[in-house]
This record gives C-alpha cells, structure tokens and sequence, in this order.
C-alpha cells in the first residue's frame, strides 16, 4: 500500500526555518475522573499545552466538556488495548474494539507485524474512535496518538481511515541508554514512516525513565532543545508523581519562557 495516496500532510516550506516548539502533552484525558481533573488543573496552571482523550471511557463525556469549556487543544488517543468502560457505548463498537484490546494483550508481537486479516477491524476501530470523538468535541480530530502507544502499530500507521488526520505523535527517539542499539533502530524506522505520510515532531521523550519520574532538573536540556527544535513530552498528571513534578515550582521555573505549543503548530 502506498502511503503517497493517502498523504495529508501540507507541502513544507523549503523558505520557512525551523524552530522551536515544546509541547508537554497529557495523556488519558477521560480515562477516570483522577485523570481529568488533574489534567485541567495541570492545563489551568500553565504546566502542559495540549492532552489526549479518549472516548469510550467512563469519564469521556465529563472530559471533553470540561476541557470543551476551559479551551484545551485536544487530539485523540486511539485506544485498541483497553476495552472501554463506558456503559453507553453501542455493543458493535464495544465488541470490536474489545476484540483488538484482547488481541494486542495476547500478542505484543502485533505491534511489528502488518497483518492484512486484522486490517478491517482495525479501520473499523479507528473509524468508530474518529465519529465519538466528534460528537464530544464538534470536530474531527487533526492530530493523534496511541494509548500504550498503539499508533505505531504497522496496521494503524497503514490505514485509510486516517486520511482526515494531518498529524501523529512520534515514538521514543530520545531512549534511555540502556535501551539496546537494535530497539533504537527500531525506533528510527518507525519515527521515519510516521514523518513519511503525518506532520510529526523531531524528537519525542516522555516524564519516566523506567519505572521513575524524572525530576525538572533532570529535563532542563530537554527544554533548552525545544528552543531550536519541535520537541513533544509525554505526562501523565492522573499518576502521582508525574502531577507533582507539573504542578512544582521546578517545573514552572523549568518552562518558563520556553515556546509551548501543540502538534498543529508544526
């Protein structure tokens, strides 16, 4: 399949420069009513630019007009590895998004594996996922990402149901250094077909680095990158430690001045 035919990424600018741009994004807007509130609070105060939602859950109804109201820029978090827990989700969209989250659960090989008997459900999960995020939010969504990363998944990276989809989170290209040199490749393949077919930033890291939250010292360079390069930061305010470290002075100090913004100002 060619992704030429399915391209909607705008033509670059070859007379516009580049620069910087620091977007800390919170994922899980909608999972449960912890996330939510602490993803607002975390946007009300200035320490995060744009968040993720999904649909489907038991708090994406509240979500989308909490953040509807307070003006949050939004993009969808494509969910195929967690059933939703939304009682009003009708039982066809319920059993084949549950069908893909078993799948993924069974197999994480299928992350790496384009697999053209899947490819149906697949579009159909993505096509369901598009429609309810626009009947929260009034629109369709721009931009995406993936709940436990599912948007690098090759079926998803492929699918014509994305058309309407301009721009799509990158994958770890700033890894640990005790992540192994063939999973950094892996990683750099993955980042360079996403970039082929979606605007997408030059680097992309995330708040842990194993099972700790990095502190706002440890992140200062990743700041000062993002002053001269499009740099995205993954958070999540609803777990603990990543909500305090946004909500510091640390941080607050760390980001101060910095060019915050979101995937659609690339």
């Amino acid at each position: 399949m060619s992704l030429a035919l399915h391209d909607r990424r705008p033509a670059a600018d070859p007379a516009r420069s580049p620069r910087g741009l620091l977007i800390v994004n919170a994922d899980d807007l909608g999972l449960d009513v912890v996330s939510t509130d602490s993803i607002l609070r975390c946007f009300r105060a200035g320490r995060i630019s744009s968040a993720s939602a999904l649909v489907g859950m038991s708090d994406s109804d509240r979500a989308a007009a909490l953040a509807r109201e307070a003006n949050l820029p939004i993009r969808l978090h494509l969910n195929l590895t967690e059933p939703f827990t939304d009682p009003l989700v009708p039982s066809d969209v319920r059993d084949r998004q549950a069908r893909m989250a078993r799948h993924f659960a069974r197999s994480p090989s299928a992350y790496w594996i384009c697999s053209p008997l899947r490819q149906p459900v697949i579009e159909a999960c993505i096509r369901d996922q598009i429609q309810m995020f626009e009947q929260l939010f009034g629109e369709s969504p721009r931009a995406v990402d993936g709940h436990q990363h599912v948007h690098t998944c090759l079926n998803v990276l492929f699918a014509r149901s994305l058309g309407s989809i301009t721009a799509m989170r990158a994958t770890f290209n700033l890894p640990p250094d005790d992540i192994r040199l063939a999973k950094k490749g892996v990683q750099m393949m993955i980042n360079a077909m996403v970039r082929l077919r979606f605007t997408s930033t030059q680097r992309f890291t995330f708040v842990r680095k194993g099972s700790v939250c990095r502190n706002a010292q440890d992140l200062t360079g990743l700041v000062a990158r993002a002053r001269m390069e499009s740099v995205e930061l993954m958070t999540h305010p609803g777990v603990e430690d990543e909500r305090n470290l946004l909500l510091s002075d640390q941080w607050a100090e760390a980001i101060a001045g910095a060019p915050l913004g979101t995937l659609g100002d690339l």
